[in-house]
């Protein structure tokens, strides 16, 4: 009977002894998992951040070429006739303007490349100008509603 309990008491300690290696092999292999995950992530960030990067250089090229845009022999308009918007259409065209004589108002959109496609905004606005749903409007301020009074009455009341 008391072999029968060394024994089992021996199997108890094999056991135990398998289990703690079984465990730190897993610690291991999990401490090892969580480092490659860490240097993965890493890697994928700084990647990610580099490529934002060299997307916001690109884009912010883009808008300063833009602007130069009215000088190219592309341009079918008179320079001095164009005003620069950016957003949500590029250009403003006020045709015949700078020799005194408006003929027309024209909406003019910049793409490069081979398929320089509308934005959703951008789509919005040619269709309401191809609608005709354009207006002029003239807004009057009143002399105490501009901002420079409102200011100077908020300066002049903490004195």
């Amino acid at each position: 009977m008391i072999l029968v309990i060394v024994a089992l008491l021996v199997i108890v300690v094999i056991l135990i002894s398998l289990l703690g290696q079984a465990n730190k092999r897993a610690d291991e292999a999990e401490t090892k998992a969580l480092k490659r995950a860490a240097e993965t992530l890493k890697r994928t960030e700084k990647e990610i951040r580099s490529d934002a990067i060299v997307r916001s250089k690109v884009v912010v090229t883009g808008k300063v070429a833009e602007q130069f845009v009215p000088f190219t022999s592309e341009f079918n308009y008179n320079p001095r006739d164009a005003r620069f918007l950016g957003s949500p259409v590029d250009f403003v065209v006020f045709e015949g303007l700078t020799e005194g004589s408006l003929n027309r108002i024209i909406f003019v959109e910049v793409k490069t490349g081979k398929y320089g496609r509308l934005s959703k905004r951008e789509r919005q606005v040619q269709l309401i100008v191809k609608d005709g749903e354009v207006d002029y409007e003239v807004l009057h301020l009143r002399p105490s509603r501009t901002p420079m009074s409102t200011r100077n009455e908020a300066v002049q009341g903490t004195e």
